[in-house]
């Protein structure tokens, strides 16, 4: 049970950095541009803090293995497209393509972990090597998209743009 909840925790903590980079600019350049672009595509998810925190409690109170995947499963809706999204932008600028491109790889991996470990048996020992392959290819999109937020805090600074609460 606790991998899922690990998953849905990870999940989370992207959601949280998608919901960071809602920015608000006042000029007008093809990085900024690109940076507001990548916002409306992040945005258009839906997902905000509000559902983040509705399906954190739901995690947490969740009784079995099941009804956490499913709650994880419901999480993912809002993110299996944003890849493709992310990736039929036409940006301008390397410093919004290398953020973008963060993006869209470390979600993919993200929801690919998450998705690989959902047709595992997490109680099979047989099953223990790709249940670990699972996370790492979660943690690797993970710190991707921390790649990205450490990317958008240097671009927002360098373009005095601000964060949306």
């Amino acid at each position: 049970m606790k991998f899922w909840q690990n998953l849905g925790k990870s999940l989370s903590k992207a959601a949280l950095l998608l919901g960071s980079i809602a920015l608000l600019a006042a000029c007008s350049n093809p990085e900024v541009e690109d940076l507001k672009a990548i916002s409306e595509a992040v945005k258009a998810t839906g997902y905000s803090k509000e559902a983040n925190q509705k399906f954190q409690d739901r995690l947490m109170a969740a009784k079995s293995e099941e009804e956490q995947k499913a709650i994880v499963e419901e999480m993912l809706v809002f993110f299996r497209p944003l890849p493709e999204k992310l990736n039929a932008l036409n940006l301008q600028s390397e410093e919004g393509k290398a953020i973008r491109n963060n993006l869209s790889q470390g979600m993919g991996e993200m929801v690919a972990g998450i998705e690989k470990g959902f047709k595992l048996d997490a109680k099979d020992p047989n099953n223990a090597a790709a249940m670990m392959e699972a996370q790492k290819q979660m943690m690797s999109g993970q710190q991707k998209l921390m790649a990205a937020q450490t990317q958008l805090a240097a671009a927002a600074a360098k373009h005095k743009l601000k964060f949306e609460e």
